[in-house]
């Protein structure tokens, strides 16, 4: 398996191919014809189109589900992060959102996990939810989580979604021991994160050279190699005594392949897949929540 897998036919993950706004038409004009002239800017714009999101309306649902939550306001690495505490069971789970998410997402999920005995603990990532912030990325994520992964516990298990599941698997094997799992659950996985740069610069037609020097000051500014990131590398690093990866057919934000490929390598891994909505809805379909219950109760 080639771990470098070409996203760039899911463009989709950062805009459908029928969704190309006035913006970044004009974005993709600056970069193609004038980002080269202007390579500092450049770089700048890049690091934050690429950690910049568009924060969802919290509605009505969401809030009447989050008021079921015992919550907590906590400042862990200078970002104000919402908790929110379910259930009294001893064996804690932590629940991590992707990108663009929120701890509301998950009501099917934490319901019935709080149902069939087990407490639960999530927050909103920064800049998602009600957390502070404007910007959000994964070495980010996974500093959070080394913190809060130890302090908060002991968990009984992570349950990680995309980004949340990339920022749990690399802070479990950061943490190199320190902390051990009983169950490791990730969902909507991408093993290798240096692929969603190569698609952002597909999406916004940066060509190589200047895309080099984005990456480089990416680098640079956050103190950290974001190229060679690997699941496929650290899995064995990771202490969970299982792991379970759950994906979509139909994902389209990491192929199922990669995902196959990675249960292949990974020995204490199992792999569950089906057609249950998608990459962003999966998680809520009600095979996906038995499945999971089923794995925390094995």
């Amino acid at each position: 398996m080639n771990e470098e897998e070409n996203l760039s036919e899911n463009e989709n993950y950062y805009t459908g191919t029928n969704e190309i706004t006035f913006t970044l038409k004009v974005i993709r004009f600056y970069f193609k014809h004038l980002g080269s002239l202007f390579p500092r800017f450049s770089v700048y714009l890049f690091t934050k189109l690429f950690s910049t999101l568009k924060k969802r309306k919290i509605k009505e649902k969401h809030t009447n589900f989050l008021n079921t939550a015992q919550k907590k306001k906590l400042l862990i690495n200078e970002h104000e992060l919402q908790f929110y505490f379910w259930g009294n069971s001893d064996k804690k789970i932590l629940i991590v959102h992707g990108w663009e998410g929120m701890s509301a997402d998950f009501s099917e999920m934490v319901t019935s996990l709080v149902k069939a005995g087990f407490s639960i603990v999530s927050f909103d990532l920064p800049a998602h939810g009600n957390s502070s912030g404007k910007l959000t990325h994964l070495p980010m994520v996974i500093s959070l989580l080394k913190k809060i992964i130890p302090e908060q516990g002991p968990f009984y298990a992570v349950v990680g979604h995309s980004l949340g599941a990339a920022a749990s698997a690399f802070s479990m094997a950061e943490l190199n021991g320190s902390v051990t799992l009983s169950k490791l659950v990730l969902m909507g996985l991408h093993p290798v994160p240096f692929e969603f740069f190569k698609q952002f610069q597909h999406v916004l037609g940066i060509n190589d050279k200047l895309f080099a020097k984005c990456v480089k000051y990416v680098e640079e500014k956050l103190g950290r190699k974001v190229q060679g990131m690997s699941v496929y590398k650290v899995n064995s690093s990771i202490s969970a005594d299982k792991v379970l990866l759950i994906h979509d057919a139909k994902d389209q934000v990491a192929n199922l392949k990669i995902i196959k490929q990675l249960n292949s390598e990974w020995k204490n891994s199992e792999l569950f897949f089906g057609e249950h909505g998608g990459h962003y809805k999966h998680y809520k379909h009600p095979e996906v929540v038995e499945k999971v219950i089923e794995f925390m109760k094995d």
